[in-house]
């Protein structure tokens, strides 16, 4: 095959050149560095790419910061009440309550100092939502998912007060519930949310007197007499573990009320009845105390007092027999309430055998000068006790209300409850025109006839002889 005649061109002759001086090919030298420019632009502009995105970044990043609330104005925010709370419209209560809780999530997500006071604000905060909630017939599951995590989150942290407090959010609201929804349903859903609570931490009187007034209220208005009946059973054991004494009886006081719930606003409207409806309301109420004997004070003041409307010359063997009766049941009463309890049927039996018979009024006047009495005038006497709301509304009735001549009638006052020099000079001022006792001769008749409940009133005959006794009412 005969030889290519080799080119003479500027191209050709360029390419023999750098062939000769490098070893490689123009055409491949060439692409190479048409590689390593492309690369380089790449590198180049990915580097412009990253830095222009971090700026970026770091802008928004200035910009969240620079809308984002200090964690003290987000506190302040989650746990003040704002000014007129308690007027608005629930759906108003809702809303602010709803930005609440978002404000105390931010704090419980930022993990911050505040987060764990933000925690025990949202227990409130959601326990008062799933209340409103459920008023304004809203969905409130979600709020009474959160309060369970809550109080889930504080039990494996051992965070018992955190539990105990979203307990009683949930058993507050889940009570308030049954206002709006009284199926057995609802009712199951209480009771479960009662039976959550730690009898040893209802200390706070105000705030269980409360739930103790909307569940007699439920009770009371219910559909559902069974459920309502269990539901109170079960909220009672709760409060009779209360270690509040006053939190207990309320507990005891529930136990009663199904079943003594008509007699407690009976006493007042006896005295407008018959005999015979008289007679015969006395013989259903003592049916029910025999087949469930009453377990609180409360109960047992209301049969005393109503027994106590029976010491006349007409009805006194009927109270006799009453009061043993009462005695017979009252054994099985809780040892809690036994000795008090025990001592009112003491008292009312001595009341009962008080009438008639002829009373030592020998003694002291709160000024010193002795008690010269019987005379020839009747006597009425009035026990009071001090600082007792009814009793010194009752005692200041009595001294103006003209029922009574000093001139024609002797009017004594015993107090109680032992009163200072100061306080029985002013008693004197007070009641100048009736004669007031001194401390020892108004505990001395006191005892003698029994008087444990005041303002009580006993009228005696121009000899000294009891003629009538009872509770002194309007």
């Amino acid at each position: 095959m005969p030889d290519r005649k080799r080119s003479n061109s500027p191209f050709a002759n360029l390419s023999r050149k750098v062939f000769e001086t490098t070893g490689f090919p123009l055409h491949v030298l060439l692409k190479g560095a048409a590689l390593f420019l492309i690369a380089v632009v790449g590198i180049t502009l990915a580097v412009s790419y990253t830095d222009n995105q971090q700026s970026l970044q770091s802008s928004r990043d200035a910009d969240i910061a620079s809308t984002r609330r200090p964690a003290e104005e987000l506190f302040v925010e989650v746990s003040e009440i704002p000014n007129g709370f308690a007027q608005k419209l629930p759906i108003e209560k809702i809303g602010i309550l709803s930005s609440k809780a978002e404000a105390g999530e931010e704090l419980v997500r930022s993990g911050g100092s505040y987060a764990e006071r933000a925690i025990d604000q949202l227990v409130t905060i959601y326990g008062a939502l799933c209340r409103l909630q459920d008023a304004a017939a809203i969905d409130s599951q979600k709020s009474y998912r959160r309060l369970s995590e809550i109080r889930q989150q504080a039990s494996a942290e051992g965070n018992e007060q955190r539990v105990a407090a979203a307990d009683f959010a949930r058993a507050s609201a889940a009570i308030s519930r049954l206002s709006q929804f009284s199926q057995r349903t609802d009712f199951r859903f209480a009771a479960d949310a009662v039976l959550n609570l730690d009898s040893k931490r209802l200390v706070d009187v105000n705030r269980v007197k409360k739930l103790y007034s909307e569940a007699i209220a439920i009770h009371n208005n219910s559909d559902e007499p069974d459920s309502s009946a269990i539901f109170l059973s079960i909220l009672a054991d709760k409060f009779d573990g209360s270690p509040e004494s006053e939190i207990a009886d309320l507990g005891l006081d529930l136990k009663d009320h199904g079943t003594y719930a008509r007699y407690y606003t009976a006493e007042e409207d006896l005295t407008q009845t018959s005999r015979q409806k008289r007679v015969q309301f006395y013989k259903e109420l003592f049916a029910d105390i025999e087949k469930s004997p009453p377990q609180s004070p409360k109960t047992y003041r209301l049969v005393i007092r109503l027994l106590d409307r029976l010491i006349n010359q007409t009805d006194t063997q009927l109270a006799v027999s009453l009061a043993k009766r009462l005695g017979k049941a009252a054994s099985l009463v809780s040892p809690k309430i036994k000795a008090e309890v025990d001592q009112s049927i003491k008292s009312i039996n001595a009341r009962i055998t008080t009438l008639g018979r002829t009373l030592d009024l020998t003694g002291t006047k709160s000024n010193g000068l002795p008690l010269r009495l019987p005379n020839d005038k009747p006597t009425q006497l009035l026990f009071w006790r001090f600082g007792e709301e009814e009793s010194m509304e009752r005692l200041w009735e009595f001294n103006h209300s003209g029922r009574y001549d000093a001139w024609e009638t002797n009017v004594l006052v015993a107090c109680l409850s032992s009163l200072t020099e100061k306080q029985l000079s002013d008693a004197e001022g007070i009641l100048g025109k009736f004669t007031v006792l001194d401390n020892e001769t108004a505990h001395r008749l006191g005892n003698d006839i029994g008087i444990d409940i005041v303002p009580y009133l006993v009228s005696l005959d121009k000899d000294g002889k009891i003629t009538r006794l009872g509770l002194q009412t309007k």
